[in-house]
């Protein structure tokens, strides 16, 4: 059964007892039945755990608010029993449209978008730490900051007919290293000048021959194809997923330390329970049933 939470801004576990109990101290009724615009909504199923960007009539575009949220999410104390994860956005038209425009000031629109710049680097680091893999499900156009949030997960599903775009020099930016330094992971320098440089909006298609995209298939077949992932990836030993995606950054990131790190799993691996429960699975071919322990 599915454990679905609605959630405002940082009051995960505030609000989804309210809406359980009816009432909880320091909870309004407005609180429950009138949801923020601009909001993460999560549904747990088993052990995958789907996190939507949602943000009413603004193509899902990012807020503060917006990604303190998404970064709490992905904290230990939110993700006990959690193997797997999806980030979609609501709709059928927009992943994320990035940091909102507004109409503030210029000086006032800077220091926003450099806060949301430090939010985006916050949720890709508790991304990043976070035990389990997530697979971004791109249901629509994906721009900037979207893009960047995208490329914070471990690989990428698109629609067809999605957009994506990176759009800082169009706007007089100089994008942050980390935030490029994403894109050149994945698909290389060259790719990275072209996207950047150029600012001109791509099809997923596109993405899908560069490998910004793993996977393309239609919108009706976007969550199943991430579900039946993500179900696939919480079957596994959770240690056994996790040690090899922190080995495969280490590789990418600082590949002298790679073997080391390899090393410190391989030793926790070989003496967890789950190894045991793992062999005794396959001699008799049977589905493991693994603890995580």
């Amino acid at each position: 059964m599915s454990d679905t939470r609605t959630v405002n801004c940082h009051r995960v576990r505030t609000l989804a007892n309210a809406r359980r109990t009816g009432y909880i101290s320091g909870v309004s009724a407005a609180d429950v039945s009138a949801p923020a615009p601009d909001r993460i909504e999560r549904t747990d199923d088993g052990a995958v755990m789907t996190l939507t960007l949602v943000h009413d009539g603004k193509a899902n575009a990012l807020t503060e608010n917006m990604l303190t949220s998404l970064a709490k999410h992905f904290q230990a104390e939110e993700c006990v029993g959690i193997r797997a994860a999806i980030l979609t956005g609501s709709g059928e038209r927009h992943f994320s449209s990035g940091a909102e425009m507004g109409t503030d000031a210029i000086a006032s629109w800077v220091e926003r978008i450099k806060r949301i710049e430090q939010g985006l680097a916050t949720v890709a680091t508790a991304i990043q730490k976070a035990s389990f893999p997530t697979i971004a499900a791109l249901n629509g156009d994906a721009v900037g900051g979207g893009l960047e949030l995208a490329m914070a997960c471990d690989w990428r599903l698109a629609r067809e007919g999605a957009r994506l775009a990176m759009p800082p020099a169009r706007l007089g930016l100089v994008y942050t290293a980390e935030g490029l330094r994403r894109f050149v992971r994945e698909i290389g320098l060259a790719r990275t000048r072209e996207i950047f440089l150029t600012g001109r909006a791509f099809e997923a298609s596109h993405a899908h021959q560069v490998g910004l995209v793993n996977h393309l298939t239609s919108l009706d077949e976007l969550l199943p194809m991430a579900n039946r992932m993500a179900a696939a990836i919480a079957s596994n030993a959770p240690l056994a997923v996790e040690g090899m995606r922190v080995v495969l950054r280490t590789i990418q990131d600082d590949d002298q330390h790679a073997d080391a790190r390899a090393q410190q799993y391989r030793v926790r691996a070989f003496g967890s329970k789950d190894l045991g429960e793992g062999v005794q699975a396959a001699r008799a071919r049977r589905t493991p049933k693994f603890s995580g322990e």
